[in-house]
């Protein structure tokens, strides 16, 4: 009796500890917050076991019995098996029936995952889903129900939410579903997953310790040692021979993966293109948010990354415009205006000077909207920027080239037809030349849809609005997503974009690989 009276007295005050918490009950297991996402009856089995309604907790590990809820695990920063910083996200959803243990290595070595089941797990912006033994990888956005429900608060500590939530932790994952396969169609019992710290994902054989996969189109070693995890920036400048500024506000684990990755990808840069890059910036989040862009390149060969935004699409983006900036260049000492080359260089030269703390960079005008930011700097911003558009309308024989190939830009699709989508209809291989030059002129929509299919020989929307960024979409596609090119018009525009490639190639916008890369592509797309 005194056994009933113990029990049911432990189950009505860890009930009463459920009701004050919006009905929402955590337990704790290495470190680990395992929070329960419903309300549920909450009993104790045995000591070494404990029952919350939706989940069993054991010593070694975690089990989703909930017939109609399903849980979260989140990991604490103090917890001894995963390295978590400020701006990273780890979190794992349960289904039912769905197992996990997390084991802590000795310090050279990840943490290790082993799962089974159907589960979530979320690292930075990324996201291993194993649903009906099916395992796919995906970048989630904050539509997904595990990033809705987070509060403004947690939102302000991570940063960027969403597909800008780019900090992970290292782990490594093994999979224990006999049956279950990735989605290329590899059995999962032979592979395994690694994070690195620069939120990549890479798979490698089950026992290795380390492998390579390709990552953005260029080839990443993955290892479960988690010694390598981070990278200096003197390290970085050292290997590249240029100055990088990292505003100090920016949280750590960003400052890592910006450093991590651009280390990578100097290997894979063009050589010709490493000497017309002068400086790299990565500014403070704050004066870049609500601006929907990547990077921005200068005439003068400066480059501001979104550090939020920063992969190697991106990067090769900006630098194709460093490559077009230089041909520029070279045309105008050809023709005598060395001059303008200078002046512009000299404009800039003295605005960041002034501007050598890179909090207070400017990213879209000529204002910094700090005190010590002067009359003379703003002045030498703005001449600069009117240097380069006037510069921008002396046409060069690169110029004159791609136009003849690419025709006019920024002009809209001009076709409508009730209950039809415009452009769906207008990229149907079934449509004639003829009926084609009649509804379309230029492919141009929301010039911020930076994720459309190639069509009309553009890479994207984006490409579609002037020559610089057709240049520019064109070269990030092929250097970092070829596969992009299979999805493409390219039965109908392959002249366009043979042609548009081969410059690119010949001007070193692209290294042969790239281009071969592209050629096989579209040879396998237009049979």
């Amino acid at each position: 009796m005194l056994k009933v009276l113990r029990k049911f007295l432990l189950n009505l005050a860890l009930g009463f500890a459920v009701s004050l918490t919006n009905h929402v009950y955590s337990g704790e297991i290495n470190n680990c917050l395992i929070k329960d996402s419903e309300k549920s009856p909450v009993k104790i089995i045995t000591n070494q076991e404990k029952s919350y309604g939706s989940y069993v907790l054991f010593n070694s590990g975690v089990i989703a019995n909930s017939e109609d809820s399903d849980i979260d695990i989140e990991f604490n920063q103090e917890n001894p098996y995963i390295e978590i910083e400020d701006s990273d996200l780890v979190r794992i959803k349960l289904l039912r029936g769905s197992r996990l243990s997390l084991e802590k290595r000795v310090s050279s070595k990840a943490p290790l995952l082993c799962i089974s089941g159907s589960y979530k797990i979320f690292q930075g912006s990324r996201a291993v889903k194993n649903i009906n033994g099916i395992i796919t990888f995906e970048n989630p956005t904050d539509e997904e129900p595990e990033y809705k429900k987070d509060t403004d608060e947690t939102r302000k500590k991570l940063g960027f939410v969403g597909s800008f939530r780019h900090t992970s932790s290292p782990l490594e994952i093994i999979f224990l579903g006999s049956n279950d396969v990735f989605f290329d169609g590899r059995k999962a019992c032979d592979y395994k997953v690694i994070f690195d710290n620069f939120n990549r994902m890479g798979i490698i054989p089950i026992d290795a310790e380390e492998g390579i996969d390709a990552y953005e189109n260029i080839p990443i070693k993955f290892s479960n040692k988690s010694g390598n995890s981070s990278v200096s920036k003197e390290e970085v400048e050292k290997l590249i021979g240029l100055r990088i500024n990292i505003d100090d506000y920016l949280k750590k684990g960003v400052r890592n993966l910006v450093l991590g990755r651009l280390k990578d990808y100097w290997e894979f840069t063009p050589e010709n293109c490493k000497p017309k890059l002068k400086e790299i910036n990565f500014p403070h989040e704050a004066k870049i948010k609500g601006i929907p862009y990547g990077g921005i390149t200068y005439f003068s060969g400066n480059i501001f990354f979104n550090p939020y935004q920063f992969s190697y699409g991106i990067y090769r983006h900006e630098l194709s415009h460093i490559t077009y900036f230089s041909l520029k260049r070279e045309f105008l000492a050809k023709i005598g205006r060395q001059n303008i080359v200078q002046r512009v260089d000299e404009h800039y030269a003295r605005y960041f000077e002034l501007s050598k703390n890179p909090r207070v960079y400017t990213v879209s005008n000529g204002r910094r909207g700090n005190n010590r930011y002067t009359d003379n700097g703003t002045k030498d911003f703005l001449l600069g920027n009117k240097l380069v558009i006037y510069v921008s309308g002396i046409t060069s024989d690169f110029d004159s080239e791609w136009s003849k190939i690419a025709g006019d830009y920024g002009k809209s699709v001009r076709y409508k037809k009730e209950g039809v989508d415009v452009y769906e209809y207008l990229c149907d291989s079934q449509l004639g030349e003829e009926e084609r030059d009649k509804l379309f002129v230029r492919y141009k929509e929301n010039k911020y849809n930076f994720l459309g299919r190639p069509c009309f020989g553009y890479a994207n929307p984006y490409g579609g609005i002037n020559m610089l960024e057709d240049i520019a979409t064109l070269t990030q596609m092929a250097a970092s997503k070829p596969n992009h090119f299979k999805d493409s018009d390219v039965n109908y525009y392959i002249s366009v974009y043979n042609k548009k490639l081969k410059i690119l190639r010949r001007e070193d916008f692209i290294t042969e690989k790239e281009y071969g890369d592209y050629v096989k592509i579209i040879k396998a797309s237009s049979k």
